[in-house]
């Protein structure tokens, strides 16, 4: 499934995608993109086009308001699936 159509269907993604109902962690836009990025990996998309997509488009975020470009993108479609097959890989 597209990241797009999930955004329209999946609640807590959605939140996450306006910046919100994070209790705990890294409270920041760029925390908010990052768990946002991990959920829609942990929901099955890998497209790394469609993550950018997603991330240059969030509103109110970091790319839309403080200007940060492919480079951010980039690093934190990286860091994500880095972080999440460390945990992968420490569970299994």
């Amino acid at each position: 499934m597209k990241g797009s159509t999930l955004l329209e269907t999946n609640h807590n993604l959605r939140a996450l995608w306006e910046g919100r109902g994070k209790t705990n962690g890294d409270l920041s836009k760029t925390g908010y993109e990052f768990s946002l990025v991990r959920k829609l990996l942990r929901l099955g998309v890998t497209d790394v086009k469609d993550l950018a997509a997603i991330l240059a488009n969030r509103p109110g975020g970091s790319v839309i308001e403080r200007g940060k470009g492919s480079q951010y993108i980039t690093a934190t479609i990286a860091g994500a699936i880095k972080d999440l097959y460390i945990q992968k890989s420490e569970k299994g």
